[in-house]
């Protein structure tokens, strides 16, 4: 722009010359509702302070002096005021400007992509002076030179637009690692490199229209101990953007997870109906959506679009974050941990298409994965937990169309292993296990495929609980009718695998599973009726299983407030199953019947020699065992026992109805 021309601009008539713009009005007011927004997540506004106010101290006219196409014409402009405001019209870099005369030569040092401070071209450092950005709250990485087209790299600008936030000096209008919002407009933005976020900063996009495209790891949040500088960890998220791979074609190459070793591992397919790999098939690709090396809550994760990446969100070392409804599509592994990740909730998502859709690696503790959509991830599986740490929940998911749905797996011989592992209310889930050790584990109203116990050599199991699960949706859900499976050669044990509910289908293969005996006592007190015959005292639950079981049975009978002997009762007894398509089979015997006469010589009708036991229910499924064991008196006198029963039995599912 020529002097004249400039000249000319400033010459306007002075009453015009003091009309802000429509332009820089609607821009003021949306930075207004942004600062807002950012004040309430960050917690408060003192990070959101304007340059104005930093530069000038509060008040102070914002009305245009001067306006100019672009930054560069901004730079040749001459004859400046202290105070003097500019405004800059170009998309992108535009903006309200403010004069300042003091030594700015940190700022503009600080500022290398000249999105906030703008020197004259005449004074490049800005000794003299600089034209200092109005910022109102949220920034946009286009006023530090962002590519909205896509043709041309744009993660330096990104990353000076998160610098912003930790400016030295006198800083513009924010304390360093305070933080604050970024706003990315409609575009599509190429990250060929990796920005990293130190400070507390949340990016907000607008859906679908904002695209960013990722060469290499996209937004790294934190810092890790073992890296330069220790650790960092910071607060923000990410929102409403749609993150996608720069180079690949979709499909998926056969892929270890979780160790290298692939009798521990867990192996992928390979398949082109999931995941994302290189054009040429060498291999998958490696990028990375967005990773948190160290965050503290909040931070969200919420309403992105992920495709064609090798990771979508990897998440190393935090507390507190929150994953929501995103969609992944056409990626290796939708979301990742590792490290030291805790209080994490997943949730209302939909993960389609990957190799894995959630794969936690130990040392995650305390984490929800809840009211997904977690499915067709045809390359491997659902949910991969490995060597995985504890409290674990996982709730009202939908799984469908892996092989196995959900994999736990573990190292050979580590002294940790997955526990505390609650699943509950999940649709079509189909489980399987394989590492060494595996405890506290809790299945609830699910809808169950299969459960595959295929443990190590020297494996143990204990705890693991079955309520009230079904297979497949005809079913009566609060039925079980699940199918287990132990396939391990070794000779490993399952203690206390528990059965609440009815059980169908168990498959003991080719294992070695003796289970630890299990005693129960139970206490009952029955008032009799006035016969002599044999009388219902109890039952006993069978489930549809081996079983063996024994009881003993004390009893006492007596008349309650009548002068009569007492009588002293035992009896043994049996049951057994040998296997879940043959009915029950039982006995019982009295052992001795004691009265003592000197209290009384009115004697009590003794205890019947004979007692009997009645089987019900269909050979196939759970069935009742009821003893007869208990009687009245004679003359039509009822008479009341209070009975003591113990069940040692090799098969916790074995009850007392």
């Amino acid at each position: 722009m020529s002097t004249d021309s400039i000249n000319e601009k400033i010459s306007v008539d002075e009453a015009s010359s003091r009309l802000i713009t429509r332009r820089s009005l609607i821009a003021v007011a949306g930075a207004a509702c942004l600062t807002t927004a950012a004040a309430s997540f960050l917690g408060g506004n003192q990070a959101l302070a304007g340059v104005t106010d930093q530069v000038y101290g509060t008040g102070g006219s914002l009305t245009a002096t001067v306006t100019v196409d672009t930054i560069e014409d901004l730079r040749d402009l001459t004859g400046m005021v202290n105070g003097q405001v500019a405004e800059v019209i170009t998309t992108g870099r535009a903006g309200l400007f403010r004069w300042s005369a003091s030594d700015h030569s940190t700022d503009v040092a600080a500022d290398t992509k000249s999105g906030v401070f703008i020197t004259p071209s005449s004074d490049l450092t800005g000794t003299g002076g600089a034209w200092v950005r109005v910022v109102s709250g949220a920034v946009d990485p286009r006023w530090f030179g962002a590519d909205d087209s896509g043709v041309n790299d744009s993660s330096g600008a990104f990353q000076a637009a998160v610098d912003y936030f930790g400016y030295p000096s006198s800083n513009p209008g924010v304390t360093a690692n305070h933080g604050g919002v970024i706003v990315v407009y409609p575009g599509k933005y190429k990250l060929l490199s990796s920005v990293r976020i130190l400070n507390n900063v949340f990016f907000v996009g607008h859906g679908t229209n904002t695209i960013l495209e990722i060469h290499d790891v996209g937004l790294i949040f934190g810092r890790s101990p073992n890296e330069t500088g220790g650790r960092v960890d910071v607060l923000g998220g990410v929102s409403r953007f749609k993150i996608i791979g720069g180079v690949g074609v979709e499909g998926h190459i056969s892929k270890l997870y979780g160790s290298t070793n692939a009798a521990f591992g867990f192996t992928s397919i390979t398949t082109n109906y999931a995941g994302y790999k290189l054009p040429d098939s060498s291999a998958n690709v490696s990028t990375v959506g967005i990773r948190v090396q160290g965050a503290y809550a909040p931070f969200v994760i919420s309403e992105n679009f992920f495709y064609g990446l090798d990771s979508a969100m990897q998440i190393r070392a935090q507390y507190g974050l929150t994953i929501c409804d995103n969609r992944v599509w056409y990626t290796n592994v939708a979301v990742e941990t590792t490290g030291l990740v805790t209080t994490t909730n997943i949730r209302d998502n939909t993960f389609e298409r990957c190799a894995i859709g959630v794969f936690l690696k130990y040392p995650c503790s305390f984490m929800r994965i809840d009211h997904n959509i977690i499915e067709a991830n045809y390359a491997g599986c659902d949910l991969l937990i490995y060597n995985s740490g504890e409290d674990i929940e996982v709730t009202r998911n939908y799984f469908e169309g892996s092989t196995n749905n959900i994999e736990i797996r573990g190292d050979s011989g580590l002294p940790y292993a997955p526990h505390k592992l609650y699943f509950e209310r999940n649709t079509g889930m189909k489980v399987h296990c394989r590492l060494s050790q595996l405890y506290d584990v809790f299945f609830k109203q699910c809808w169950m495929n299969g459960v595959d116990f295929n443990l190590f050599v020297g494996g143990k199991m204990g705890n693991i609980v079955f309520e009230d699960c079904y297979d497949g949706p005809s079913e009566n859900p609060m039925d079980v009718n699940t199918r287990l499976t132990f396939n391990t050669v070794s000779a490993t044990f399952a203690k206390f695998i528990e059965y609440r509910g009815r059980v169908q289908g168990v498959d003991v293969g080719n294992a070695n599973f003796p289970q630890l005996a299990t005693r129960k006592a139970q206490s009952y007190y029955v008032a009799t009726s006035a016969t002599s015959s044999p009388q219902l005292a109890f039952a006993v639950r069978v489930p549809t299983d081996a079983v063996d079981a024994t009881l003993m049975i004390r009893g006492q009978k007596y008349m309650q407030g009548q002068d009569t002997t007492l009588r002293q009762v035992e009896w043994r007894a049996a049951i057994k199953r040998t296997s879940n398509s043959v009915s029950s089979v039982a006995e019982i015997k009295l052992i001795s019947d004691t009265e003592f006469t000197t209290i009384s010589t009115t004697a009590l009708l003794a205890a019947p020699v004979s007692p009997t036991v009645n089987i019900s229910g269909d050979p196939n499924k759970e069935q009742s065992v009821a003893f007869n064991l208990l009687n009245g008196q004679t003359g039509g006198t009822t008479a009341k026992w209070v009975l003591k029963a113990e069940l040692i039995t090799n098969h916790n599912g074995v009850e007392f109805s």
